[in-house]
Order: C-alpha cells, then sequence, then structure tokens
C-alpha cells in the first residue's frame, strides 16, 4: 500500500491572535501582535500550491454600560504564496505590494506571524477614567487552489470551524494615557 506524504485537508484555519505588548510613546497607542503556532498542514497546503489570504483583526474597544464602544478596527490582508520557479515564499499585501520573499519557509511563516508597531489611538482621545480592552482574531482562507477547489474549501471549513473573537483583560484609561 502506498500513502502519500501529505493529505490536502478541506479547511481554513483558525489561528489566535495575542497582543503582544502595548507600547504608549509620543502622541499615540500601538500593539504588537503575534500569532499562536501555525498548523503545519497549514505550510503543507503552501507547498502543493495554495494561495491563502490570512486577515487580521484587532479591535480596541472602550467599555459602556450596555454596548461597548470601537475605538479603532484595524483589518490587515495578507497572501502567501510559493512561487514554484523561483522556489521562493512570498508574503504580499493586499494589492500586490510584495513585503517580504524568502526561499525557507520557516522564515516566511514566523514573518506571517507577526506584525509590530500597529496604531490604535491617539493618546488625547482617550479618556482616563474609561476602561478599555482589545478583541483580536486572524483567519487564513485558500483563496486559490486547483480550479475552484477554494469554494469547496472554504465552504466546509465554515461548516467545520467557528471563529470567536480574544478578548483581553480591560484596563484601564490611566494606564494608557499616564
Amino acid at each position: 500500500m502506498v500513502t502519500a506524504p501529505y493529505t490536502l485537508s478541506a479547511a481554513s484555519y483558525e489561528i489566535r491572535l495575542v497582543v503582544g505588548g502595548i507600547t504608549v510613546a509620543g502622541d499615540a497607542v500601538r500593539v504588537d501582535v503575534s500569532t499562536t503556532p501555525l498548523p503545519e498542514a497549514f505550510a503543507v497546503q503552501i507547498d502543493a500550491g495554495a494561495v491563502f489570504s490570512v486577515n487580521y483583526h484587532i479591535e480596541f474597544r472602550r467599555v459602556n454600560l450596555f454596548l461597548d464602544d470601537t475605538i479603532r478596527l484595524v483589518r490587515i490582508n495578507r497572501i502567501i504564496y510559493r512561487d514554484f520557479w523561483d522556489k521562493q515564499y512570498i508574503i504580499e499585501q493586499a494589492g500586490g505590494v510584495r513585503l517580504y520573499t524568502t526561499p525557507r519557509r520557516d522564515e516566511a511563516i514566523a514573518y506571517l506571524s507577526r506584525i509590530d508597531d500597529v496604531l490604535l489611538a491617539p493618546r488625547r482621545s482617550l479618556i482616563p477614567a474609561a476602561r478599555y480592552y482589545f478583541r483580536t482574531r486572524l483567519t487564513a482562507q485558500v483563496v486559490e487552489a486547483y480550479p475552484y477547489f477554494n469554494i469547496f474549501f472554504n465552504f466546509i471549513a465554515a461548516l467545520r470551524y467557528k471563529i470567536d473573537w480574544r478578548t483581553s483583560d480591560v484596563m484601564t484609561g490611566r494606564y494608557l494615557v499616564e
């Protein structure tokens, strides 16, 4: 019996996005985010020719009595694929702007799993007595696969995975303003 060295699972992936550090410098509040380890199947699918769209969602919110206010919603979209002619892993921003190119898969995944210095809000817009928190989410979906397989992969994934927001601890505005 012959087995394939890998199998392509019909799945999109939900990977947790974690707030790594908050920087208050000058007149801005900035945040660094990183992902939980990416599944090996994710990298295998890239090696097999799938093109992934990786979407980072970062919400900065203020706690209110009934509904919380969204101070800032940041959405960052990255595309990752393998160029078989050049034997390079390529990470692009939406619109086709190349951000990173490397022949090593582990370097490409490491670059993809971290975004530093994301601007959240000007300090003067924060209220010292208010309470704030972050909500983060990262999703990866197959954008391009063998003709029309991406539709099948992403449809099945919607049934298999529930995409939840990760919520940070609540912090006071005094911490961010002073």
